[in-house]
């Protein structure tokens, strides 16, 4: 069997990632496009080249640091394109999803492929490896077990069989690819070329400015408590906390609501793993989330909502909606008209004709009595061994979008300034609640939308099957948790961050860096001569503000953690360069004070707590200070060792003995 898509060719010399989704918008919308034009929009803030020597290649090869997904989250809505990745275990079942396409009129992007063996490129071919090249799949034929592609850098269409194209495709590259992998694409743009290059170029940070001077409404969508939380759990939480901090570092009264989601499908399944209620489930699970928290240091939100006090709310807003004609009953289970809200979408940038037509097919209980297979749930009826309430409809219990939307409106307002969460609740989650929120309430939900990225695990996605999946209780029992937030915080929250041991220790290292700088300007306070800072002292305290200005620089930049960690470490490595037993406590107290403070705003603990030593051990040390006045080392040595032996380390210092614990 043989086809090929007929689809003219847009050749762009080396441009393979973008050149195929420029074929595709051509042919969509008859536009005529520039050299490069996506990937010029695309790649602004910076794209990772390298020249290949060997391959005399006339352009430059791409590398991946995750850029080229980020290219295609950055312009895919703005272009108005869908995007999916679907990577194989084996070649056999990525070649079926390439034909299936290609039979369904889809030409896809594969890659990443080593052009090793790819044969059009002859100065590559069984030369060099390069495992990131990507092509435009376009037809096959499976009497002659061939595939037919675009290639950015040839005018006619290349050919390659089966066996061939598995080698090429067999191969990964960190932050680009894994073998077998498939993107899709989906155009549903009617924008034009300058309409799209406009959007792209003026696409910016917005100046925040809130609803309220000098207050800041703020939900952060929390976990739903049926087990530990893990460390994908984490990053939100660490982040916004960091917000919520730097926000009030600048003078803003914060009213920040984190909810607890207490009823769901998978605390009622643990609940009846253990032959217990869903409520002693959610209350142990809560309990243990709050002590992970506190030891992350994140703040206690200004109220932290459960959702199963809030259902008298959650009735009232679904009744609003109904009466409003924006949701209807159908035998107990109240459905939200997806369609009759007009910006549904634009949260996510979906088109929702698009969301229909990929609706899948599996059918659930109930879905056959939807007026539109894209209307959602807003109440369900109960189901034997399930909690329950009353309402008007029917005894059950509310869909899981509709909670944040009464939460939000009850402890903030109908409008709040910040609504943010993990980015994988953009869709369906934060969509939703737009749609039920602005519907009820009659004014925009979230004046801003905050979405941290995901956390993979050596490079890879957490997954219990992979055995990779870790709970921040895990984590606690090799390192402090101070070090897990130092970790989250050395990358900005919107990209995507990768755990190991070694990044771990590395963060370790770096906390270390700045508690040890702390314990040791404390130990010069306790022996500083008492008096006013020097003139000298006073201006080398002065020139901390550049310092302090990189700091705020970076939090004003949409809370560029990574960067603002880099200013405190300056502010370290001043601070160790100019401090000595000559200068005065106020000098160095107000060196304390300069790194504590920016510290916690991070919401990272450097000041190591106050040991006291028992009543014996305390005698000890001084008589061995004693025996070193009367010159009797040999006693002085040998209460060294005794001390020793009971873990106390001492260190003799001009400043005096300094101890620590082995």
């Amino acid at each position: 069997m043989k086809n090929i898509i007929k689809i003219a060719h847009h050749m762009d010399d080396y441009v393979c990632m973008w050149n195929g989704v420029e074929d595709i918008y051509i042919r969509d919308t008859g536009e005529t496009l520039p050299p490069k034009f996506f990937f010029v929009l695309s790649s602004f803030g910076g794209f990772c080249y390298m020249k290949t020597p060997k391959s005399e290649l006339k352009r430059m090869v791409a590398l991946g640091d995750g850029r080229t997904r980020k290219m295609y989250e950055f312009l895919s809505p703005i272009v108005g394109f869908d995007y999916k990745t679907f990577e194989y275990k084996t070649f056999e079942k990525a070649l079926t999803k390439i034909k299936s396409e290609i039979d369904a009129g889809y030409p896809c992007m594969i890659g990443a492929l080593d052009m090793f063996y790819l044969p059009h490129f002859e100065k590559i071919y069984h030369k060099e490896h390069i495992p990131f090249h990507y092509e435009l799949a376009i037809g096959y034929d499976d009497e002659t077990q061939t595939l037919y592609f675009n290639d950015c850098g040839r005018t006619e269409i290349q050919e390659i069989s089966y066996d061939e194209f598995r080698l090429a495709f067999d191969c990964s590259y960190p932050g680009l690819s894994k073998p077998n992998t498939v993107w899709t694409i989906r155009m549903h743009t009617n924008k034009g070329k300058y309409e799209i290059a406009k959007e792209a170029l003026t696409k910016k940070k917005e100046e925040f400015e809130p609803l309220e001077k000098n207050k800041v409404k703020m939900y952060v969508c929390g976990p739903t408590v049926y087990n530990l939380i893990h460390i994908g759990n984490a990053r939100p939480m660490i982040c916004f906390d960091t917000v919520r901090r730097y926000l009030e570092y600048k003078g803003y009264e914060v009213n920040y609501v984190s909810n607890f989601t207490d009823v769901d499908d998978k605390i009622i399944k643990k609940a009846n793993e253990e032959g217990v209620s869903a409520e002693e489930i959610s209350t142990r699970y809560i309990a243990e989330c709050k002590k992970d928290m506190e030891g992350m240091n994140i703040k206690p939100a200004t109220t932290h909502p459960l959702a199963t006090q809030e259902i008298g709310g959650m009735i009232d807003m679904i009744q609003t909606l109904i009466d409003k004609g924006y949701a209807y009953n159908v035998n107990g289970t109240v459905y939200y008209r997806t369609r009759k809200f007009e910006g549904y979408g634009k949260l996510s940038k979906k088109n929702i004709d698009d969301l229909e037509a990929g609706h899948r097919d599996i059918k659930v209980a109930g879905e056959d009595e939807k007026e539109d297979p894209l209307d959602f749930v807003l109440w369900k009826p109960k189901k034997e061994g399930e909690p329950s309430w009353p309402s008007p409809w029917s005894d059950g219990r509310p869909g899981w979008h509709i909670e944040c939307s009464v939460m939000a409106k009850k402890y903030l307002a109908d409008e709040i300034d910040i609504h943010a969460g993990g980015e994988d609740l953009i869709f369906p989650h934060h969509e939703n609640e737009i749609a039920q929120s602005e519907a009820a309430n009659g004014v925009q939900f979230a004046k801003y939308w905050m979405h941290n990225a995901f956390l993979n695990i050596d490079n890879k996605k957490m997954s219990k099957s992979l055995g990779n999946f870790f709970t921040v209780r895990d984590i606690s029992k090799e390192y402090d948790l101070q070090v897990l937030r130092f970790f989250m915080l050395s990358a900005h929250y919107r990209n995507p961050i990768n755990f190991s041991h070694d990044l771990m220790e590395s963060a370790k290292n770096g906390l270390e860096r700045i508690v040890t700088a702390v314990a040791n300007l404390k130990h010069l306070s306790e022996n500083a001569k008492e008096g006013s800072m020097a003139a000298d002292e006073a201006e080398k305290i002065a020139s901390l503000k550049e310092m302090y200005d990189k700091f705020e620089q970076a939090m004003d930049d949409d809370f560029n953690t990574a960067d603002a960690i880099s200013a405190v470490f300056e502010i370290v490595k001043f601070a160790n360069s100019n401090s000595s037993a000559e200068n005065t406590k106020e000098y160095i107290d107000t060196l304390i004070k300069k790194i504590t403070t920016l510290t916690d705003v991070l919401g990272l603990k450097v000041e190591k707590k106050e040991e006291i030593l028992d009543e014996d051990i305390e005698k000890l040390i001084a008589e061995r200070q004693q025996a070193r006045k009367d010159r009797n080392f040999a006693r002085a040595d040998e209460i060294r060792d005794e001390l020793l032996a009971k873990g106390i380390v001492l260190e003799d210092t001009r400043e005096g003995v300094r101890w620590k614990r082995a």
